[in-house]
């Protein structure tokens, strides 16, 4: 388990996404940065197909332990360049303290938004706020290109 996970710490994660069918995509991430490489995959299955937009995912990481990702999101298109997106999101991470194995449940509430500012590019900005002991708030920004 990374013990400064939450310090201060900068990573860079690539993520890419894939859809497979109607309403559903695979989406995988890697994130570097920190004294372990994360990967991640999940499936997203979009429940609600008008605004607004409703998508629950679920998938698996190894961040030095496994874990598994839930997550509720919202996503509300204001106009063509700019959609703000809120939800919640849940790890369930299998680590080992020493010779114990134990399950922590970090959980986080986010806020972000997608700023459409060429074709097929979006900036996006996201705020994950910590909801329990096991999280830590979080702040992401980055690029997004849409094949």
């Amino acid at each position: 388990m990374i013990d400064s996970a939450g310090d201060d710490d900068f990573g860079l994660y690539v993520n890419g996404g894939y859809g497979l069918s109607r309403g559903l995509d695979v989406n995988a991430r890697l994130g570097l940065g920190f004294e372990e490489t994360y990967f991640g995959f999940d499936l997203e299955y979009i429940l609600r197909g008008i605004s607004p937009y409703i998508s629950v995912s679920g998938g698996g990481h190894m961040w030095g332990d496994p874990g598994l990702d839930a997550t509720l999101n919202f996503t509300f298109p204001l106009n063509k360049q700019l959609h703000l997106y809120s939800g919640l999101d849940m790890d369930m991470n299998f680590v080992e303290v020493g010779d114990q194995d134990e399950t922590l449940t970090p959980a986080w509430f986010f806020l972000g938004c997608e700023v459409a500012f060429k074709k097929k590019m979006t900036l996006m900005f996201e705020m994950d706020l910590d909801i329990n002991d096991d999280a830590y708030s979080i702040f992401n920004f980055g690029v997004n290109f849409y094949l």
